[in-house]
């Protein structure tokens, strides 16, 4: 007996990651006894700057009867671009979207664009299961659970099915489905949901659910010995304190005896003592990003994201001291209503203090199904209606104002670049009255003096049709790969730091 052939493509941005929507997509499926050894599903995931031309020829090269692509807000664009070429070559190959960037714009994508024919709309592993079941049983498509399409000129949505039982889903790792292409990162996703109100997000259904703790341990057994690196997809790992712990513990456990890494999302506030006791064993294998975002009350306050600052401050402090060797990261937004250019910066001030390995700065996005897009006129938001959908001014921050968050952001992850500069530059235990962003705005302007452009000529401030982040990470690679260059800096910013002695501990 013949198999149907179905590819699921995911256009990835970086290298290190190994996607996994397909992948879970497909081993939900297969648990369906009547599909087994019937349909043949080949999971791709190749670099989105790939040519159109190549992308589709890759799926047209497997003659599927159904194509399938996950659509997040950096691959929308291109990934229609591919559909549109898949469509013209071969008319009935039929298309489904899925993903969080496809599902609140179903009815928008199937009104333009007549070469999707489905749009998925909720998480996708019931839905894909009943395509399958159409496709190789010959089942109604109106049996195919939370599916939109186009029926005598009007958009017909299907019920939504109850949320999958994350103790019944197969991991897609120990399922053999998730295919190695050379990333040296797994993503593990334990749990779903996601309990929190921020408006600027749609991480999906309030309701948690969780994989069993030995489906987690077994994972971790396996990732260890394929990867460097772990990271969760959870929303927040220790919002569930105890799960949270249990999860850090099977992770220590699998990597006895290597130099693998666990990274994971939460908010500081969570990470109390009897968390950072557990990592203190051996902090050099943990990594946080530590969601922090903005500390400007007024603009948590409209966002609707609580958070207890002196709780976090004292939480970090205690990480810093029991557990220094844990990579910690901490994102901040700009562009969040109700924040301000000088709000953004005493942001940068609190971070800068929390002694970070890394600080990420990313620009507000207004993504579709948030509470951002639903109320954009109302927290007076001005945005791209096409992707990145970025902010582009708001009642508080003009696009002057964005433009300079956005320099000053670029600059300031450049120099944490060089990490060796933050402890040059900055003193360990600064004065309470001095201001870290006003030491490093001086530095700046002296590498900008001895004639240093740590731009590389890259526009860093734009806000309309360049992706900060992007900019960011080609600087820092281009500025790492110079090791003359970065030698220069730090005898630059010794020289700084011993001029500046006397201003620095002023305060």
């Amino acid at each position: 007996m013949g198999q149907d052939r179905v590819v699921l493509m995911d256009l990835r941005k970086s290298p290190e990651h190994e996607p996994i929507a397909g992948a879970c997509l497909k081993s939900w499926a297969l648990t369906d006894p009547e599909l087994r050894g019937r349909a043949d599903v080949r999971l791709m995931a190749p670099m989105r700057d790939n040519p159109v031309g190549a992308l589709a020829a890759e799926v047209l090269a497997v003659r599927p009867r159904l194509a399938g692509f996950s659509c997040y807000v950096w691959n929308l664009e291109k990934t229609l671009e591919v559909c549109r070429r898949l469509k013209a070559a071969d008319p009935g190959l039929e298309i489904v979207l899925g993903g969080p960037e496809a599902a609140p714009l179903a009815d928008e994508i199937l009104k333009r664009d007549a070469c999707v024919d489905f749009v998925a709309l909720g998480e996708g592993e019931e839905t894909f299961r009943g395509l399958l079941r159409r496709l190789v049983l010959g089942r109604p498509l109106e049996e195919v659970r939370s599916l939109a399409f186009r029926r005598a000129g009007a958009i017909v949505r299907t019920e939504e099915p109850e949320k999958i039982d994350l103790a019944r889903a197969p991991s897609p790792y120990l399922s053999g489905n998730v295919e190695r292409s050379g990333g040296e990162k797994a993503l593990l996703e334990t749990s779903r949901g996601c309990p929190f109100t921020c408006k600027f997000c749609e991480w999906g259904p309030r309701t948690m659910r969780y994989a069993p703790s030995e489906r987690v341990a077994a994972d971790f057994e396996l990732l260890t010995r394929r990867y460097r690196w772990i990271e969760l997809c959870d929303a927040d790992l220790l919002m569930n304190k105890r799960r949270g712990l249990s999860v850090l513990r099977a992770f220590l456990e699998a990597a006895r005896g290597t130099d693998r890494m666990l990274f994971f999302n939460t908010n500081p506030v969570f990470l109390v003592p009897e968390v950072v006791d557990v990592m203190s064993a051996e902090p050099g294998r943990f990594g946080i990003f530590a969601g922090v975002q903005t500390v400007n009350a007024k603009a948590l306050e409209r966002v609707s994201r609580p958070f207890d600052l002196a709780k976090a401050e004292a939480n970090l402090r205690y990480l810093r001291h029991v557990a220094r060797g844990v990579h910690l990261s901490i994102p901040l937004i700009y562009g969040l209503p109700q924040d301000d250019l000088a709000g953004f910066e005493a942001s940068l001030e609190w971070a800068m203090r929390a002694r970070p390995d890394w600080l990420t700065l990313y620009h507000a996005l207004v993504l579709p199904g948030s509470d951002f897009q639903r109320e954009a006129e109302d927290l007076g938001l001005i945005y791209q209606r096409e992707p990145p959908r970025r902010v582009l001014e708001t009642s508080t921050m003009s696009r002057a104002d964005l433009r300079r968050a956005a320099e000053l952001g670029f600059y300031l992850e450049v120099f944490w670049a060089v990490t060796a500069l933050v402890d040059i530059v900055i003193p360990r235990s600064p004065p309470a009255a001095l201001s870290l962003v006003g030491v490093f705005r001086d530095w700046l302007e002296r590498v900008r003096a001895a004639g240093i452009d740590l731009s590389f000529g890259l526009p860093v401030s734009e806000i309309d049709g360049v992706d900060p982040q992007e900019r960011v990470m080609e600087a820092k690679s281009r500025l790492l790969a110079d090791q003359l260059l970065v030698a220069q800096l730090v005898v630059l910013s010794r020289r700084f730091a011993e001029r500046g002695a006397a201003y620095l501990a002023r305060g």
